[in-house]
């Protein structure tokens, strides 16, 4: 239940206190009863400073009824009861809560609007809440208080929440101790289990997809065209009579058939050999000459071992089929090279593990072994996906990867996707750098000479962005702790215009400092293996503390790439519900809201100076002594905050006495 709604108080309460209007095919019931509420006086889901609100047994016209609906103000909280049973008198006990919302406009006296929040779990019963005939303040009722702290708590997370979804970059700063840690990393559980195919099956999820595509008629062409361009150079009856060089890759030429297969054809279905031996035959530098493995290792003459190499393959595209050549050629090569010669056979995945994924994943049949014929058995499903459809074998293979984790395997649980976010956490410092960030080169020791050579290796950031590229239907939330302790523009490098929420995915690729020297381990894009991007489904929470005197001010350009949310002391109180033994929670909360309504009437310091509940969870560290919280922790801090004022001890005392108070 969302969204303003009006509030008539003449209009509201009958002799049982029960009357209901509809309003957008939702029944309201309308209310009113204030009790004293600590907090902000923001009420866009922050906790406020103002009165609780419930509905009475009143009769209209009532002075007393007007009087206290004359009382109600703009950011009041409202509880809308459902049901109620009369007691004695004139008593009334309600025992269902049926809806909280915030005052964000009063027209009158009478008149007023609610904005309903969004509460999905609601209590059922709550019981001894009394008022007589007429509307009567709430009394003090913890179960009450701690339930409205729950629900405005939670609101105000969902606000965050929304801010991060719609920025995909999100920065909350307050003050020492205000639980932004604690909360960002709130956020991120919650942000991780709101991936949108959990509980969809694969095929409803595929079909979505494909129903609303719409395909890229220039690039279709240009692969159309790289395929006819392969095809006229390396017709099938010309693949015997190939030279060294027009076969062999390893002389820098970018225009031989294992280059085209390895490389120029990439975008009609990747190939990654992982190492040139997978062609049998290549040109070694190191050694200056042809180096030969597998089956024809031992053959001295290297045209003659071409001839072999070639003979075969001639006679893999002349089969059709892997059966004879499996053991002569690693799979991914067979698939690559028959996709390339039969594409509306043969179907443009060529990792067998990917296979096998996508096979589980659809709950194809197939009881065949053989490389190409599971290949088959993907080509022949997609056919039936798409026969009335205008999608290429590479659109629907470009479909599924941006789906699913077709690498690694989608977690199913009864046909369904399960989602599996996950979330990282780092804290910057003044010694981070873009290596540890984003990439760069690490010492490694050869094994055989004991010599230390230097190879790159991804940063947490882009190995980070690498595994939520594979995993499409899932969200990841990177949180950077401090993040203004490091220095910006040195650890994000190019990735300024990267992470831009305007530039996320393959429109804001960039090229990293290390692009030319990408390896199989660590390129990111498998399109454009040298280009970097940040993935639509990664979100980033940074926390930082801006009266740190310190830091230095944030990066302006970084500034303007994230939504800034101040977290008050207040906003973070109910952690403190979590240490109830031998804590006494209520005093706490109160010594926390007393000291920090002292801190913020001072000039000096405000309400960026506030204490938060963090410093008050180390009590259960001392059995509760606030005196022992205050010597060890409140007061150096605070003496802190005040070095160097005029008249700092007298002020020290004020807040002394503030928090001493009983309240």
């Amino acid at each position: 239940m969302t969204g303003n709604r009006e509030f008539i108080g003449t209009d509201v309460f009958d002799d049982c206190g029960n009357n209901y209007k509809q309003r957008g095919g939702i029944f309201v019931n309308y209310w009113a009863v204030g009790a004293s509420w600590g907090g902000t006086e923001d009420v866009s889901g922050e906790f406020f400073k103002k009165k609780i609100w419930y509905d009475g047994y009143a009769h209209h016209g009532d002075e007393q009824n007007k009087s206290m609906l004359d009382a109600v103000s703009v950011g009041d909280v409202l509880i809308m009861k459902s049901s109620a049973t009369k007691g004695k008198g004139h008593s009334v006990t309600f025992t269902k809560v049926k809806g909280i919302g915030i005052i964000t406009d009063k027209i009158n006296w009478y008149r007023f609007k609610v904005n309903w929040l969004d509460v999905k779990n609601l209590p059922k019963d709550f019981d001894n809440i009394s008022y007589r005939k007429t509307i009567e303040q709430l009394r003090e009722n913890d179960e009450i208080y701690k339930f409205v702290n729950d629900v405005m708590g939670q609101n105000n997370m969902n606000i965050i929440i929304d801010y991060l979804k719609a920025n995909k970059n999100l920065i909350l700063t307050g003050a020492p101790g205000t639980g932004k840690t604690y909360l960002a990393k709130e956020i991120a559980e919650s942000i991780v289990k709101e991936n949108s195919a959990s509980g969809q099956t694969p095929i409803k999820i595929l079909k979505n997809a494909i129903d609303n595509f719409k395909p890229d008629l220039e690039a279709r062409e240009e692969k159309e065209n790289l395929l006819k361009m392969f095809l006229k150079q390396f017709p099938k009856e010309k693949i015997q009579s190939l030279t060294l060089d027009e076969y062999c890759a390893g002389k820098g030429d970018r225009n031989n058939f294992c280059w085209w297969i390895e490389t120029g054809l990439k975008t009609l279905g990747k190939y990654a050999p992982g190492s040139a031996r997978s062609y049998l035959i290549y040109w070694s530098k190191k050694k200056e000459e042809y180096s030969k493995h597998g089956y024809i290792k031992d053959e001295a003459d290297n045209r003659k071992a071409l001839e072999i190499v070639l003979s075969d393959i001639h006679g893999l595209i002349g089969a059709g089929n892997s059966k004879d050549y499996e053991d002569k050629f690693g799979n991914g090569l067979i698939l690559k090279i028959l996709n390339t010669y039969y594409p509306e056979v043969f179907f443009p995945i060529n990792s067998t593990k990917h296979m096998d994924n996508v096979i589980r994943l659809f709950n194809l049949k197939t009881d065949s072994t053989s490389v190409s014929d599971k290949n088959k058995v993907i080509n022949n499903f997609y056919k039936a996906q798409c026969k009335s459809l205008d999608i290429t074998p590479f659109e629907f293979q470009r479909i599924l990867y941006d789906l699913f984790n077709i690498a690694e395997g989608e977690i199913l649980y009864e046909d369904k996707i399960v989602s599996d976010g996950d979330i990282s956490f780092v804290q910057f410092h003044p010694s981070y750098d873009y290596t540890d960030f984003v990439e760069g080169l690490r010492p490694v020791k050869n094994e055989d000479n004991n010599d230390i050579g230097f190879e790159l290796k991804n940063g947490i950031f882009k190995q980070f962005c690498k595994k939520a590229k594979n995993n499409p239907n899932k969200n990841y939330v990177f949180i950077i702790d401090e993040i203004n302790r490091g220095e910006i523009s040195k650890i994000f490098g190019e990735l300024f215009f990267s992470i831009d929420p305007g530039y996320r995915g393959e429109k804001g690729k960039v090229k990293t400092q290390y692009s030319n020297m990408q390896t199989e381990d660590t390129l990111f894009s498998d399109i454009d293996e040298d280009y970097f991007y940040v993935p639509e489904n990664v979100y980033i929470i940074g926390t930082m503390n801006d009266i740190d005197r310190s830091v230095e001010s944030f990066d302006f350009a970084m500034r303007r790439r994230f939504v800034w949310k101040e977290i008050k002391a207040e906003d973070t109180q109910n952690m403190l519900d979590s240490i109830t033994d031998k804590i006494d929670v209520s005093e706490a909360k109160k010594r926390m809201n007393s000291l920090n309504a002292e801190i913020e009437k001072m000039p000096e310091l405000g309400s960026h100076y506030q204490i938060g509940a963090a410093y008050f969870l180390k009590l259960k560290n001392y059995n509760g002594d606030f005196n022992r919280l205050w010597d060890l922790h409140l007061k150096p801090l605070l003496s802190e905050y005040l070095r160097g004022l005029q008249g700092s001890e007298s002020k020290l005392k004020e807040l002394q006495k503030a928090y001493e108070t009983d309240n």
